[in-house]
Formats: C-alpha cells, structure tokens, sequence
C-alpha cells in the first residue's frame, strides 16, 4: 500500500500475493477514495476511478504462461465533465520462452471492452463509448549481461468504436500495427550471467 498517496492525494493502491511451486496469484487495486477535480493531459478523466487486476502466473523451466483479468471503472463527475461514467473490462494472455542464448520470444493477446452502448453521454475510454478492441503483440528480446535489445510489433483492431475515435488520420481506421526497436544497460547488482 502506498501510504504517501493516501496521506496526500486521497488515492490507495495495493497488491496481494499468493505463490506456490511454480504458480502464483496476484490481486492489484488501486482508486481515489473520494472526487477530484485534478486533471492531466495523461489522465483527464481517470483520477477519480479505480481499477482491479487479478493475474495468474505459471512458471516452467523456459515457459512463462500468465493469463490475467481487469476492471477499470471511471465514475460521474460533472465538475470534470464525466456526465456519465464508464467501466471497462478485458482478459489478456501472455506467454513467454526463453532460449539458452539469451534470446526470449514474448506474446500477448488480449480483449478489452467498454460500457455505455454508443451512448454520446458516457465517457469514452478506449474507442468511444461501448466499444471492444482486440490486440497481439510479440516482444523479440535478447539479453546478454546488462545489455539487452527488443522489437516490439503489435496489432490492434477495433470491433466496435465510434467513427472518429479510432486510428488513421481521419481517426476512421479500425486497424493500427505498430512497431518500435530500444536498446540499453541494465545497472546494478541484480545481473545474473550463465
């Protein structure tokens, strides 16, 4: 629990933890305990929401398989223009090999849909109000020491979304692919090498 954003921000969050052998099970929860007016151009209306997780983690030799559920609700506030609030939920799947020569092959699949069935007065989430979105990403990494690479390529589509909300210019396309390629050190005394 961080106890400096509930001491000053009115806001708590938490994890709980359950491991056994090879599985685990994650319960993350974090929202404002009361409303706010305080907005950010990364967050203009989600500082008065909430958000739970509960994810599973298997672990096999090379295998990671972690499949995991969220919530996300953003409540009415008038006075930040939340005429009526909204929930989101998704499921995802993860899973990951990693190879002796330091090279691992991440993917993910995930679905996520919102409340509010194109209602113009609900505020909108992901792709406007009652929208679903699927994605897929695979993360190419190699590691060696400190130094790692990674590519990263994802499709998104959305199912259902208001015209406008979307990708392409005109915000019209339903589909986006995207790609990005980082590099860097890891620094410390947590580096393991085989």
């Amino acid at each position: 629990m961080n106890i400096l954003n509930l001491l000053f921000k009115n806001f708590i969050s938490g994890s709980v933890t359950f491991t056994k052998g090879p599985h685990s099970l994650v319960y993350d929860g974090m929202g404002n305990t009361g409303q706010t007016v305080f907005q950010t151009a990364a967050t203009p209306v989600q500082n008065n929401g909430s958000m739970h997780a509960v994810i599973y983690t298997y672990t096999k030799g090379a295998w990671i398989v972690q499949p995991y559920y969220q919530h996300s609700s953003v409540p009415t506030n008038a006075k930040v223009g939340v005429i009526k609030g909204a929930t989101t939920d998704g499921g995802a799947i993860t899973i990951n090999r990693s190879f002796k020569s330091g090279f691992s092959l991440p993917a993910r699949f995930e679905y996520l849909t919102s409340s509010g069935n194109g209602s113009p007065t609900t505020v909108n989430l992901i792709y406007g109000p009652g929208s679903a979105a699927t994605s897929f990403t695979a993360t190419p990494t190699y590691q060696k020491g400190g130094f790692f690479a990674r590519g990263d390529i994802s499709f998104v589509h959305a199912t259902t979304y208001t015209s406008g909300d979307v990708f392409g210019a005109k915000g019209t396309d339903p589909t986006q692919v995207r790609g990005v390629f980082e590099f860097g050190f890891i620094f410390g005394n947590n580096i393991t090498t085989k």
